[in-house]
């Protein structure tokens, strides 16, 4: 694993950091070229030679490439924190934006703080953030909660505000 050989050559080479190579060398086809050294998937990398497999970017991190440079995959460090608003599984090719009501202020500085959607906070009672999870600048601050106008009402972590009902009022 992690080796091929050319026809004729006595020892193998390592496949270089970034790239893996599985199997046993059975198949002697799939280890006889360093074109058969491919290049970690998005969301993986590896920092090490002679590779079976790569390793998967921790949760709260992301790395996009989809396998064209290796040198894109090559240490742990190619996988990046989740921007603000954001937040991933391990593997993950992309950060997944809070959902509608939610929001993650952490500006990337720690993947504990992005690797969940639990780890977006709710809006407060009295305040609404609407948008349907597509933008990660409308959930990366609590300032995106809007609080609501006079008349209205929210709980916590809503979308919407609504009316009061009828005879009764709220400043």
């Amino acid at each position: 694993s992690g080796k091929f050989s050319g026809e004729g050559v006595a020892t193998c080479t390592n496949c270089g950091a970034g790239r893996y190579l599985a199997g046993d060398g059975a198949d002697i086809s799939k280890h006889d070229d360093e074109s058969d050294c491919l290049v970690c998937n998005s969301g993986t990398y590896q920092d090490q030679d002679a590779a079976a497999a790569c390793t998967s970017c921790v949760a709260g991190k992301h790395l996009t490439d989809n396998g064209v440079e290796a040198a894109g995959h090559n240490e742990e460090a190619d996988c990046a924190i989740c921007a603000a608003g954001t937040y991933s599984a391990a593997t993950s090719q992309v950060c997944t934006v809070c959902s509608k009501g939610k929001y993650l202020d952490d500006p990337a500085t720690s993947a504990a703080e992005h690797d969940d959607e639990s780890d977006c906070a709710s809006c407060l009672a009295g305040k609404y953030l609407g948008d349907v999870g597509t933008d990660a600048l409308e959930h990366d601050t609590e300032s995106d909660c809007v609080v609501c106008s006079s008349g209205r009402y929210s709980g916590e972590g809503s979308v919407v505000c609504t009316e009061c009902i009828a005879g009764t009022y709220l400043t």
